[in-house]
């Protein structure tokens, strides 16, 4: 497989698994007991992250990009930016007037937060230390690595 296409591929797979992690973090607060728990988390887990993903999208496809053309590989920086994703969405919570039950909830609003973080740790482990390594030549040394 080209290295590219592979690259690809951990992109792929590995902003679906910070999504789910977004979508774990986010479900916990509003989580139901009894004896549905486990397919109704399942079901939460699935829409939250499937939420977080398309909403993560605009925030995160530049820092993907910044990172694959530089070879920016930190794990400060997808997790940072994991937290800035994270912040933008329960910031909407606080100005929606319809949510301000939730946004009062700052345990869960908190919990959200720091769930974004750690999903951009999940896609730096999957995807972001690889990222710019399929380019023939780097930018950080103007010349080819092979």
């Amino acid at each position: 497989m080209p290295p590219f296409l592979l690259q690809l591929l951990r992109i792929i797979i590995g902003y679906g698994a910070g999504a789910l992690m977004f979508g774990l973090s986010a479900s916990v607060p509003n989580s139901v007991s009894g004896s549905d728990f486990l397919p109704t988390m399942l079901l939460m887990v699935l829409i939250f992250g499937v939420f977080a993903a398309l909403f993560a999208f605009p925030v995160t496809l530049p820092l993907i990009l910044f990172s694959e053309w530089f070879g920016k590989r930190t794990a400060i920086l997808f997790g940072a930016a994991g937290l800035i994703a994270g912040g933008i969405y329960v910031g909407l919570f606080f100005i929606t007037p319809k949510y301000a039950d939730i946004a009062r909830d700052w345990p869960a609003m908190l919990g959200m937060t720091i769930g974004a973080g750690l999903s951009g740790l999940v896609y730096w482990y999957i995807a972001g230390r690889h990222a710019g390594l399929w380019r023939k030549v780097h930018p950080d040394q103007g010349i080819d690595p092979e």
